[in-house]
């Protein structure tokens, strides 16, 4: 391998990494997006299903 092939394989390499950085930014975006929805759905359903249970309970008692 000559020093000049090592410099275009480089150059080569640079370049899929500047188009792969947007790709990556847009997938990351999306996939936080995701997590941050589930984060909330799993801890919305999670109180609800504990309030459900008290109530439940409260509803036997009497």
């Amino acid at each position: 391998m000559k020093r000049g092939d090592f410099i275009n394989h480089n150059k080569a390499q640079q370049k899929d990494f500047t188009f792969f950085i947007p790709v990556l930014r847009r997938h990351l975006f999306i996939v936080m997006s995701n997590v941050i929805l589930i984060y909330f759905l799993i801890k919305f359903l999670i109180l609800d299903y504990r309030k459900l249970v008290q109530h439940m309970l409260i509803l036997q008692e009497n």
